[in-house]
């Protein structure tokens, strides 16, 4: 464990710190933030050394407490933007209004849920000869603790997030839970929004898995979607464009096709060539087959893109996806 910052100060940050001391490879957890993934640093198998893959503050805390831009967190009890920070229980019908974090668009929206900058319970730390790994826990709405009340979303909802450090990579597995024993169901998906560092955004690539076919989103004016989806071929290796100041902007959502048993698992590649090499993100469950390709990043948090992993569509609370997405009392997703 690593404590950034004065200890016991509003401005420090304690991370979870997990490494190879072989190989060299690390990842460093703010587990004082909402379980963001503040570094991570693995091997190419092109150069054979390790390097970043993430932007990361540099273990400096108030650079990690003010990035912004949802860089590297996770996204609960939703994913991406709830339209005008509202929605309405499929089941009571009761419309609920939840604090509206973005601004920068014609409607204020709610956007990447409440788990941000939230303080989590550390579960377990484990290591063995073939990795290591730490679980965090967050419990929102519970009794007698203020500060996990999340205003327009009253559910008994406990996540927690198991890392695992090892040859394979970084592994993050999720899961949440309706603590409730009897009564409501509640409305749950999420994500997470790791920005994977380049040298230029312009002359790098995405590839999205080639295993399946792929929908672009449409949405409106406020990147709601409108419930149009278009056929999508790009995305297949070819260079993002624009300049190294301004690349070309993207702030899309795509849809995979295939079935879950078709492809088990979604790969999306970011390649540089300056590196030489990619970074990849696998979607190994059948509920993710969403992802949110954004480049606008540039030039506040570097040269990065992001790569959104989700379990849901954007503003799922209110379209067709809603009914689907609810956890029954006792239940564990």
């Amino acid at each position: 464990s690593i404590t950034l910052g004065d200890p016991g100060s509003d401005d420090s940050v304690g991370l979870k710190v997990l490494k190879n001391s072989l190989t060299g490879e690390s990842v460093d957890i703010a587990w004082t933030f909402g379980g963001k993934v503040d570094s991570l640093r693995l091997k190419s198998p092109v150069t054979g050394k390790v390097r970043d893959l993430l932007v990361s503050s540099g273990r400096n805390a108030t650079r990690l407490l003010t990035m912004g831009w949802g860089a590297n967190e996770f996204l609960m009890p939703f994913a991406n933007r709830i339209e005008n920070g509202t929605y309405v229980d499929v089941v009571t019908g009761h419309r609920y209004y939840m604090k509206r974090t973005n601004h920068e668009e014609t409607v204020d929206n709610a956007i990447h849920g409440f788990l941000i900058g939230r303080s989590m319970d550390v579960v377990s730390e484990n290591q063995d000869p073939s990795g290591a790994s730490v679980t965090l826990a967050y419990s929102f709405n519970s009794a007698n603790d203020s500060e996990s009340m999340a205003k327009g979303y009253p559910y008994h909802l406990s996540v927690q997030l198991t890392y695992t450090l090892n040859s394979e990579g970084l592994t993050i597995t999720a899961s949440a839970t309706n603590r409730l024993d009897e009564g409501e169901p509640l409305p749950f998906y999420m994500g997470m929004h790791p920005y994977f560092e380049v040298s230029d955004v312009a002359s790098s690539s995405v590839l999205l898995d080639p295993c399946s076919e792929w929908n672009q989103i449409e949405v409106d004016e406020n990147l709601i979607p409108t419930g149009k989806t278009v056929p999508f071929d790009a995305f297949n290796g070819d260079s993002i464009g624009g300049s190294t100041q301004k690349p070309t902007l993207w702030d899309n959502g795509f849809k995979a096709t295939a079935s879950s048993q078709h492809c088990d698992t979604l790969r999306t590649e970011v390649y540089d060539p300056g590196f030489g090499d990619s970074s990849v993100l696998w979607m190994a469950s059948p509920a993710f087959k969403w992802v949110q390709i954004f480049t606008g990043g540039t030039p506040a948090l570097g040269q990065a893109i992001a790569v959104e992993p989700m379990s849901g569509e954007t503003n799922a609370f209110n379209n067709y996806q809603a009914e689907g997405l609810l956890l029954q009392a006792g239940e564990t997703w």
